[in-house]
């Protein structure tokens, strides 16, 4: 989708086979913090509410990175016989909250 692009600069072909944590590239401990989620999701445990940050390829032209504040969410996808054949990752945009926050401890 349009926002996977943005953080990554790959378009849905390209995407195909790349592991999200180098899709999405998330920043310092952040990375290995992201791969334990995907790693425990395969082994059967939630992880809610991980926050991180990642730096954004933007429309892909130079200088137009920007830093984003992430949550994440990933749960294990099983079949219909309760074995784990994967896991559902679901991130959202809290970079806007994570600045208001910040503009009101300002205040």
């Amino acid at each position: 989708n349009d926002k996977c692009r943005e953080f990554s600069g790959l378009g849905a072909g390209e995407a195909l086979g790349v592991q999200w944590s180098e899709c999405i590239k998330p920043i310092g401990a952040h990375k290995a913090m992201v791969e334990e989620a995907f790693e425990q999701a395969l082994c059967g445990k939630e992880t809610v509410g991980l926050e991180f940050t990642v730096r954004s390829a933007g429309d892909g032209s130079p200088g137009c990175e920007k830093m984003i504040d992430l949550l994440l969410n990933v749960s294990p996808r099983k079949n219909t016989q309760g074995e784990i054949v994967g896991c559902i990752a679901l991130a959202q945009d809290v970079s806007s909250y994570r600045q208001l926050i910040s503009q009101e401890a300002e205040i």
